[in-house]
């Protein structure tokens, strides 16, 4: 059966908010801002401020003991795959790599075979470890870490799983001017443990920038949800929506009887 998971958002704060949703969801998605939530079922922490592909720091490993320690029920940790550089600037949200070098192909594959090495250690045998997608913008610091090849080559010869997030795939293909399917197909879809998924802005114009916004899913975000979960397996959807708590109701009630009618 498909795990239904939603991340302990800003929603959480209000106790009501939490008494609506708590039957609508098998689980919960933990992340850095709200490792002390003490809710039950926090099954799937995403680390997404832990970037293996570069050299991490004494404070790194620390803060993911804490996760062990603290996350009892963990069943899945997933760490972003966000940028070429260690300390990019940001402007409107998008990294620029400014003054900060860039990392190869070549160190940031040797920065994870190291780091994942040390990450089990830290967890047990039955939390699996998964790096997810990153959107693509044309700034000099998102090259290879959006290439496919490259997420295969960190999913395979690591011998973890993927994170596949259906927003950043959508905002990369149109970014780099290449069919979506096309560049959605050359992920490692068949280590999909997970789906993370929303709408973006993607402009009709291949000039215009498309942006990760979180917008509410569509019907069509949610059939090609399905139809991944049918294709390889997924374990774990996880709706990435946050700006209303009664549209994420009528979307998590959408959610469960989709997966009912497919057997999910």
């Amino acid at each position: 059966m498909i795990n239904l998971s939603i991340p302990v958002s800003h929603l959480f704060n209000d106790l009501e908010n939490i008494q609506e949703l708590s039957p609508l969801y098998d689980s919960l998605e933990c992340r850095p801002f709200s490792i002390n939530s003490d809710l039950p079922d926090q099954t799937q922490f995403h680390a997404d401020i832990i970037q293996p592909i570069h050299e991490l720091t004494d404070e790194d490993f620390l803060f993911l003991e804490k996760i062990a320690d603290t996350k009892k029920d963990l069943e899945v940790v997933s760490f972003h795959c966000a940028s070429n550089c260690k300390n990019p600037d940001k402007e409107d949200g998008i990294f620029m790599p400014g003054s900060s070098s860039r990392l190869s192909w070549d160190e940031m594959s040797e920065n994870v075979y190291k780091n994942i090495k040390i990450f089990r250690s830290i967890f047990n045998d039955k939390v699996s470890l998964a790096i997810e997608n990153n959107n693509f913008y044309n700034t000099g610091a998102y090259d290879d870490v959006t290439d496919p090849a490259f997420l295969c080559e960190l999913v395979y010869d690591n011998n973890i799983w993927f994170l596949f997030d259906t927003a950043h795939a959508r905002v990369s293909a149109h970014n780099l001017n290449v069919d979506y399917l096309e560049y959605r197909n050359m992920l490692p879809l068949n280590r999909t443990i997970q789906i993370q998924f929303c709408d973006s802005i993607i402009p009709e114009s291949a000039d215009d920038i498309a942006r990760d916004t979180h917008n509410l899913p569509t019907e069509n975000t949610i059939k090609e949800v399905i139809e991944l979960c049918k294709a390889y397996n997924v374990k774990y959807i996880t709706p990435e929506y946050y700006k209303d708590v009664g549209n994420l109701v009528t979307l998590l009630k959408t959610l469960r009887m989709r997966l009912t009618d497919n057997g999910l």
